[in-house]
């Protein structure tokens, strides 16, 4: 499909196989170093706030990059964009179904007595040591037009706070996550003002709903083949780490006891599966908690090709070498 196409513009921060194909890269923000809007499974609008500021100048968040292009292509209405405020009401003006994502956090000029939101708790005072080897006078810290807060611990410290905005947990006399409970209407219970998002998408049936207990039944297979996630190795941008790697589990095929009765598979042994038009040989896991009728395969492991779709039917077969994919 790329190779079609005369010019082909990326906004990413990682390397992958679209930026090779790219005749222009524009380097994004990861959600660390850039603010916006994000959408859970229930439909739950939340704010995210930028935690650094990226070192290199040539890093800008997303939305910035959109807007700079469409300031050289004549949008006279991107050119009016100061900050993320603006960028969200252009947003809910051309998509009326996010009308409520304005409403999820207080904007960029929210005061609590003049003062902004302290990012940093009071022991971040420290901060001066962090820079000592580069100078011994503290830097200035960065301005933040996007949001209420400040780089920084200065700023209002109370109870008033909104929920949304609420960028760490501390009281006095209380340790560790403790302190969560004088933030809360009761001990587990929802944050004073309210828990932060709004639902973008409410369900007309207010009945209590039923969940799957059967697994479909594959209608081209022998098992349903599904992804596995893990904290170590399932998420595309710590994969790259090193130390995340170290931890990350070795690949592997997760089949139900009775299933492996049926096809006479023993723990450790190498089966191969054919996921639609590929064939990945790896070590079989036995467990009693997989749903009978489905194939667990880790998603998002290097050792993995990255473009298997799942959940899909599969075809379980003996034999192989460990580790071999074929397409």
């Amino acid at each position: 499909m790329l190779a079609q196409c005369k010019n082909v513009i990326t906004l990413d921060h990682l390397a992958n196989e679209t930026v090779k194909s790219s005749t222009h890269i524009l380097a994004a923000g990861t959600f660390a170093e850039s603010d916006g809007t994000l959408i859970n499974n229930e439909g739950r609008a939340q704010r995210y706030y930028q935690t650094f500021v990226p070192r290199w100048g040539t890093i800008h968040e997303s939305w910035r990059w959109i807007r700079e292009v469409g300031v050289r292509c004549g949008n006279q209405e991107m050119e009016t964009w100061r900050g993320l405020d603006d960028f969200v009401y252009g947003l809910v003006e051309a998509y009326p179904n996010l009308q409520k994502i304005k409403d999820i956090a207080p904007p960029a000029g929210f005061r609590i007595s003049g003062q902004k939101l302290p990012r940093e708790p009071h022991r971040y005072s420290g901060r001066t040591a962090m820079y000592a080897h580069l100078d011994v006078n503290e830097p200035q810290p960065h301005a933040d037009p996007d949001s209420p807060f400040s780089f920084s611990m200065e700023g209002f410290r109370g109870g008033d706070i909104p929920s949304a905005d609420i960028s760490f947990f501390w009281s006095p006399g209380w340790n560790s996550i403790q302190s969560v409970n004088k933030f809360q209407n009761e001990v587990g219970g929802s944050l004073h003002g309210g828990d932060p998002g709004i639902r973008l998408i409410e369900s007309r049936d207010m009945s209590q709903p039923s969940f799957f207990t059967d697994v479909p039944a594959s209608s081209n297979g022998d098992l349903q083949a599904v992804p596995f996630h893990h904290i170590f190795g399932s998420e595309e941008h710590s994969v790259h780490t090193p130390a995340v790697q170290e931890r990350m589990p070795d690949a592997y095929v997760a089949i139900n006891t009775d299933d492996a009765d049926h096809f006479g598979v023993q723990e450790g042994a190498a089966v191969t599966i054919a996921v639609g038009e590929q064939e990945i040989t790896l070590p079989a896991q036995i467990s009693g908690t997989v749903a009978k009728g489905v194939a667990g395969i880790p998603y998002g492991l290097p050792s993995l090709p990255d473009h298997i779709e799942l959940p899909q039917a599969a075809q379980l077969k003996q034999g192989g070498t460990h580790g071999k994919s074929t397409d």
